[in-house]
């Protein structure tokens, strides 16, 4: 249901100014206080929608991770290579996937949607790095990701006051 009010919000955006909401980069995110079903993570996959649960790292910042040269000293290249090629497509913006077209007045949804085999090793990928990841921190910078979790916690605090 998230992903279809994200949806509507797009639509409504698109509807009053198109050009502007062509040019932005939306991404839904649905946080979860309790691990998801495989179900729910397949879902969010396909419809572009950031999951965020306990124990597992969303895959927009895994590809973030596996952008920085550094990283294949501390988790597998293989798997970040897996991982880059089969992501990337599933961490579009609403604005990859359904695309405005200004002057026509139309909006368009992209077919080039992954199918079950490919969902299937990408949460396969993302366990294996997650875990990789995680020991890394635990290891080698204890205290880091709470920090940054605190940080950005206080930031989406100010912001849902603002608005």
């Amino acid at each position: 249901m998230f992903a279809f009010k994200a949806e509507d919000l797009y639509r409504a955006a698109a509807g009053t100014d198109p050009a502007l909401t062509a040019a932005g980069a939306w991404w839904p995110l649905l946080i979860s206080t309790e691990p998801c079903s495989e179900s729910v993570r397949r879902c969010a996959m396909s419809r572009g929608v950031v999951l965020c649960e306990p124990g597992l790292l969303p895959l927009p910042c895994l590809l973030h991770v596996c952008a920085k040269p550094e990283a294949g000293l501390h988790i597998s290249e293989r798997l970040m290579s897996i991982f880059v090629d089969l992501a990337e497509r599933v961490c579009l913006p609403i604005q990859g996937r359904l695309q405005i077209d200004a002057a026509r007045h139309r909006m368009t949804w992209s077919l080039d949607a992954p199918d079950a085999r490919t969902l299937g090793d990408l949460l396969f990928v993302q366990h294996k790095l997650t875990g990789q990841l995680l020991d890394y921190y635990d290891s080698c910078l204890p205290g880091r990701l709470e920090a940054r979790g605190g940080e950005l916690a206080d930031w989406l605090r100010a912001c849902a006051i603002a608005w």
